[in-house]
């Protein structure tokens, strides 16, 4: 198990046999816990990515060049605020061409998950993994908590997910094999996973950790050209980046979309409560913490734990005196995910593995958003088939320990994973019934509705007729009606003084919430409170509201 990576195993063609048959309990795994969900209604920002798709259909080259009403409640460019890299509304295009069923956008999904799955078997059987312990890995991957509640969006995620997971699979077969194909495929990979969502850029790093030899490095012309022919794709993926970047930009502005984007959404306000939330989300959304700690036992340097108690015996001082804005409870799990990622490091450094290396880096690509307004924990997903392998490796044997713990993250991870499903399900359908209910009845009865209100409820009243209603011009009139939902706190009705509100439908079912403050539940963004993936509440999980102007 604890075996040098140094010289990963040869792999030939006729591998798909193989690999389909050791990925498939992890596909089946996958099949069977989002299959229920397949018809679940779009949520969060499921429609600003179909927008973009939409826009993508008839002007390819500049996906984020259009008009769109969100967070701020005003029109702006999409290219104005939108992060994401311009692969995402072509993954969404078989979703647009088939009448933007939403089944077609979660079978999408399953299909990406199921190329993970392949993925991370090959990755692993490429660090010397056994075809069993392959299988853990893909098991482990696919029942993560954050990847199964992002596999019931049609977001990015589960994309850049697979693409990385290629990427690095090609990158260890073309440090291996030094073929051209290898080498080009491990480019587009790379490339697409920072073209689909940006801050996988940083997989040059692990990238550069896995190819550099250190004997190679010299101080000469012909070791200089050496070193060049075994990283070049590593020094061509940023190009190609920066390229497609450039070709696919807004014609309307003068620099890069996501550059401006980034730069206008970030602070270092914002780092200490993300440091916070990366290090909770391996405890829960990505619960390997404690099977990590179970499975290395007596072997982990606990040493080095009393380099966190400071900071541990801080924040329960803040707590007990009530100035905390976390329970001590939390900040003891993410000290438990501190210590996990310090002894992965520090297992890789004393084998001084290249391979062991670049795994551990990748743990670290969600850190690319520390300074962004929000470190939700599908930032993390990319690291999810790194982290599987690390874990897997830990066991200085194989055991019925062993197989126990790894047996109970694979069943307790499904499980939360299925309530992640369900709590997005209740929020999806609530924005479905409140537009069916609220929005449809008036527009067939001819009147003028507008909505304020985004998330799923922007999709749906947007497509039964319904006008956004915006902090500036054009503004409803005498008659008009306003439908509001208030899950994301919209301010445009502030715009609109003279009303009247005639209905209030209230969502207050007690259930799984995974976007609610009051249960410190923050799955979609840990801007919310604690970045917990989900909790339970009986407070409405949604308000909405029924205006005429006067």
């Amino acid at each position: 198990m604890t075996a040098s990576l140094r010289h990963s195993k040869p792999l030939g063609p006729p591998l798909s046999g193989i690999v389909l048959r050791t990925a498939a309990p992890a596909i089946c795994l996958a099949a069977v816990l989002l299959l229920p969900f397949l018809h679940n209604a779009y949520t969060i920002d499921d429609p600003l990515f179909l927008r973009e798709a939409e826009h993508t259909l008839h002007d390819p080259l500049h996906p984020t060049a259009f008009p769109v009403v969100w967070n701020r409640d005003i029109v702006l460019r999409a290219s104005a605020f939108l992060p994401g890299g311009p692969v995402v509304p072509f993954l969404l295009l078989p979703v647009v061409i088939g009448g933007e069923a939403e089944w077609i956008g979660h079978g999408l999904q399953i299909l990406y998950l199921a190329v993970t799955a392949c993925g991370t078997v090959l990755l692993a059987m490429r660090c010397n993994l056994t075809e069993k312990q392959a299988s853990m890995c893909a098991l482990i991957t696919v029942s993560t908590p954050a990847v199964l509640g992002m596999a019931g969006t049609i977001m990015p995620d589960i994309a850049s997910l697979m693409f990385t997971v290629l990427a690095l699979e090609r990158l260890l077969g073309f440090r291996d094999e030094r073929l051209l194909s290898s080498g080009l495929l491990a480019t587009v990979w790379m490339v697409a996973a920072a073209l689909t969502r940006s801050h996988l850029l940083l997989l040059v790093g692990p990238a550069l950790l896995l190819l550099i030899d250190r004997s190679s490095v010299r101080w000469s012309w012909q070791a200089g050209r050496r070193l060049a022919l075994s990283i070049w794709p590593v020094l061509v993926a940023p190009l190609l980046f920066v390229l497609f970047l450039r070709l696919t930009s807004d014609p309307l502005r003068d620099d890069l979309n996501i550059v401006h984007a980034l730069r206008t959404q970030t602070d270092s306000f914002y780092v200490r409560r993300n440091a916070i939330a990366f290090l909770v989300h391996w405890a829960f959304a990505l619960p390997m913490a404690i099977p990590y700690l179970l499975i290395r036992g007596r072997n982990l340097p606990w040493r080095a734990f009393g380099v966190f108690l400071p900071f541990a015996a801080v924040e329960l001082i803040r707590d007990l005196l009530g100035r905390s804005t976390l329970p001590f409870w939390i900040w003891g799990a993410g000290l438990l995910s501190a210590l996990m990622l310090f002894d992965m490091v520090l297992q890789a450094c004393r084998t001084r593995d290249r391979t062991r290396l670049s795994l551990c880096a990748c743990l670290f690509l969600g850190l690319a958003a520390l300074a962004y307004v929000h470190l939700p924990c599908k930032y993390l997903i990319p690291s999810v088939p790194a982290a599987a392998i690390l874990l897997v490796l830990a066991a200085p044997s194989v055991g019925p320990r062993y197989f126990a713990v790894v047996v109970a993250l694979i069943a307790v991870g499904a499980a939360e994973g299925v309530l992640l499903l369900q709590g997005e399900k209740t929020l999806a359908a609530s924005m479905y019934n409140a537009v069916n209910t609220l929005v449809k009845p008036h527009i067939q009865a001819g009147q003028t509705v507008w909505y304020a209100g985004h998330w799923g409820f922007h999709w749906y009243a947007e497509h039964a007729g319904a006008r956004p209603l915006t902090l500036n011009a054009p503004f409803p009139h005498r008659g008009d009606i306003i439908v509001v939902s208030r899950a994301d706190e919209p301010h445009a009705l502030e715009a609109v003084s003279r009303r009247k509100l005639l209905q209030v439908l209230v969502e207050a079912k007690p259930s799984i919430r995974i976007m609610d403050p009051n249960s410190r539940a923050g799955f979609f963004s840990n801007y919310w409170g604690a970045p917990l993936p989900l909790g339970w509440g009986s407070t409405p999980t949604n308000r909405f509201e029924l205006w005429r102007v006067e």
